[in-house]
């Protein structure tokens, strides 16, 4: 969806439920979600969020 404002921005539906998904990206949508980070991917984005807050 072009916006008209030179971003990039990045919808996330967390509560979708059609087709699969890759582990890694169900976890990661979890954790955007609100629930505790699980997998590597996601704990280690996890860090670098909580590393620059």
């Amino acid at each position: 969806m072009e916006l008209g404002d030179e971003t990039v921005k990045i919808f996330l539906n967390t509560k979708g439920t059609v087709g699969e998904v890759d582990e890694d990206i169900d976890k990661f949508l979890a954790y955007v979600d609100g629930k505790a980070a699980e997998g590597e991917f996601t704990q280690d984005i996890a860090a670098e969020v909580e590393r620059i807050k």
